[in-house]
């Protein structure tokens, strides 16, 4: 087995947040898993007002840089060669596949037709320093930070957070934003010292064909992402052992990942709704006016589901 990555490391440069579930993280190789920190809760700031999400499971933000390089070293163990600094379109051999893995740029995906033509949000990200900032997730669902998406600030352990947001380019510079996004931090928490700058993009789109002959697809590459959050590694932690069986086994990779495509389906319903009130701005600014300032919901990996349930049971006519 052969384990290409493209760039000279493993986990640089960074790639996403890494907030996931604690579920989500048990299902990974525990000596992969460096937890940074730990939360039940987020808070949305919306120009009506603040709304508090409540989980009824721990969150948690995950070192991503970690991950990444242990999963590497795992692999190499198992006797996978590696090759860094290589970008490469391989060919199955005879009885041998390619998964693809490549996140976002799903070049070898698309070449192999498990995608046609996919959008993207641009994501900008720095790791920040400072003594004074919440000791829980905040999302900024603010049209001066992000039309079509919104910004986080998540605490990452030791005095040190995840500033971000995505948004379409179209919508100008999403550095101007993300420096919005740094005023905002410092007007509620602070000063703070910026420690590293990183970005990427998110795709937006319904998962693709997940395998097409040989050639098999998992995460980003595949759009495997939760719409409402961006985030893919729900999907990863629970796709990656049955590629692992349909490879070794050869066991229908596509039904075996239905059940994820479904849940990711869904996620992907409720971004188009949220999309057609105007973006996430609009529609979380539609619930605080509505008076709903709390929202206790389930599952973390299941937001998509607590959130419809919410509004079915609040906006609904009376």
């Amino acid at each position: 087995m052969r384990l290409y990555e493209e760039h000279a490391r493993f986990g640089r440069p960074r790639h996403c947040t890494g907030v996931v579930s604690e579920l989500t993280a048990s299902l990974l190789p525990k000596d992969a898993v460096r937890v940074l920190s730990k939360y039940r809760e987020m808070t949305v700031l919306t120009p009506a007002g603040e709304i508090d999400l409540v989980f009824g499971e721990a969150v948690v933000t995950i070192d991503r840089v970690w991950l990444e390089k242990a999963l590497a070293e795992i692999a190499a163990s198992e006797g996978a060669e590696i090759i860094t600094g290589t970008r490469v379109f391989p060919n199955p051999q005879k009885g041998g596949c390619i998964a693809a893995a490549e996140g976002a740029r799903t070049e070898v995906a698309s070449r192999a037709g498990l995608c046609g033509k996919r959008a993207y949000l641009v994501g900008a990200q720095y790791i920040i320093r400072s003594r004074h900032g919440p000791d829980h997730p905040v999302v900024a669902a603010l049209p001066s930070i992000s039309r079509d998406f919104f910004g986080w600030v998540v605490p990452a352990g030791d005095m040190e957070y995840v500033l971000g947001l995505a948004d379409d380019p179209r919508r100008g510079s999403v550095i101007d934003k993300v420096l919005e996004l740094r005023k905002l931090f410092t007007r509620l928490w602070g000063e703070h010292d910026v420690v590293e700058r990183f970005g990427g993009l998110i795709p937006v789109c319904r998962p693709c064909t997940p395998v097409r002959g040989r050639y098999f697809g998992i995460g980003d590459s595949v759009c495997m992402v939760k719409q409402l959050s961006g985030g893919g590694l729900f999907a990863i932690a629970r796709a990656a052992p049955l590629l692992a069986k349909a490879v070794a086994e050869g066991a229908d990779y596509a039904a075996l990942t239905a059940p994820i495509i479904r849940t990711l389906h869904r996620s992907w319903a409720l971004t188009k709704v949220v999309r057609a009130l105007g973006g996430y701005w609009s529609a979380a600014s539609i619930v605080a006016r509505a008076g709903i300032r709390r929202v206790v919901l389930g599952r973390y990996d299941l937001i998509h589901e607590g959130i419809m349930k919410t509004l079915t049971r609040n906006l609904r006519p009376r």
